[in-house]
């Protein structure tokens, strides 16, 4: 497979040019998922402030994957994003409290 990328980078580095790009494909990708999973669609907003609470939304959401990718890239796993909210959603949590009533 051959890839022609235009760029306005100033480099003949190919591997800078390809890492630019990857990262711009990544965080594209990431977007994406994000904007399903938290309904979060473009939409006309009527008023500066709802602009910027989307973009800030969109934006903290951004933060919080990347840095979970972060940390488990740092253990050897690679997965894209939408792998890992797949597995996320097969691992649940309960929290339990049980009083003994003979010990009242």
């Amino acid at each position: 497979m051959v890839y022609f990328l235009r760029t306005s980078i100033k480099t003949d580095e190919e591997t800078l040019i390809w890492t630019v790009y990857n990262c711009i494909r990544n965080i594209e990708s990431s977007f994406r998922t994000l904007k399903t999973d938290l309904d979060l669609h473009p939409v006309f907003h009527k008023s500066d402030e709802a602009t910027q609470a989307h973009l800030r939304l969109g934006l903290l959401a951004y933060w919080i994957v990347n840095t979970v990718r972060y940390q488990l890239q740092q253990k050897n796993i690679k997965s894209k994003w939408r792998e890992i909210v797949r597995v996320m959603n097969t691992q649940k949590c309960v929290t339990t409290t049980v009083q003994n009533v003979r010990e009242q």
